[in-house]
């Protein structure tokens, strides 16, 4: 089956590509072993470009694959996982947690990782059957989700001054090599 991507995706894959390239071609050999993210940090922005979406709940999912990635470990692979993640590391409450809870349960899976801020939203909307056949388990911080997506020896990240120009009061995250 083919599929119509709009000219917009397009347009924003390729430049989303053109810095990796660049920088790829231009990595000489010394520069090859080192940590790329050390003092460095890491925004993920994904612009309205053509891609539907409602809010910002894929956060701590994005952020698990991008440690998974960049660890070269795999996370989890029974557990479900929404949030928002502000810039110092804080898991937010999301929208939609009953129908994110049913589809983890009709999906099989054993785990869902939730803010802890929507403990609420799963009392009163979730149907009862669906919470006694799946274990919730509520964050309120990346180290949390971290520490349950790797569950072992899981160091929790810090936040380190910023060393990419951000405001103090916005620090980053240091290396994911650190985990």
């Amino acid at each position: 089956e083919v599929q119509h991507v709009s000219s917009e995706v397009l347009n924003l894959l390729r430049a989303s590509r053109s810095p990796g390239d660049s920088a790829e071609s231009s990595a000489d050999d010394s520069s090859k072993d080192r940590d790329p993210f050390k003092g460095e940090d890491v925004h993920v922005h994904f612009p309205a470009g053509g891609i539907p979406k409602d809010g910002p709940s894929a956060g701590v999912a994005v952020l698990l694959c991008l440690a998974s990635l960049l660890l070269s470990r795999p996370m989890r692979s029974d557990t479900a996982v929404t949030g928002e993640i502000t810039l110092r590391g804080h898991v937010l409450p999301v929208g939609g947690i009953r129908d994110k809870v049913l589809a983890a349960h009709r999906a099989g899976l054993r785990h869902v990782l939730l803010p802890f801020g929507n403990q609420r939203h799963v009392k009163d909307d979730v149907p009862a059957s669906a919470v006694g056949e799946i274990e919730l388990h509520f964050v309120k911080h990346i180290d949390e989700a971290l520490a349950w997506a790797f569950a072992d020896n899981v160091k929790p990240l810090t936040p380190v001054e910023s060393t990419a120009g951000a405001s103090s009061d916005a620090p980053g995250f240091g290396s994911l090599s650190r985990l």
